[in-house]
């Protein structure tokens, strides 16, 4: 199985990443995507600088870039944290 396959089946939801991300082991880059791209979450293309690239840290190394909206709804607060 080629690696990209292979990343199919251990896509993140938005509520994973909204979890890695609140719990510190995702970490948002400031700066915007300078590369066109396709959002991890919602599969859109989008033009270069407006997406933002995602580090993944400890047991999910690797990057992902969401574009805009995705990449706001994964950092909005929950309900429950109001």
């Amino acid at each position: 199985m080629n690696k990209p396959q292979a990343d199919q089946f251990s896509r993140q939801s938005p509520e994973e990443l909204r979890q890695m991300y609140r719990a510190g082991t995702a970490r948002p880059t400031i700066a915007a995507n300078h590369f066109e791209g396709t959002c991890y979450l919602c599969m859109r293309h989008f033009p270069a600088g407006e997406g933002c690239i995602w580090k993944l840290l400890g047991s999910a190394r690797g990057t992902r870039i969401l574009c805009e909206s995705c990449d706001a709804e994964t950092r909005a607060p929950t309900a429950e944290e109001g």
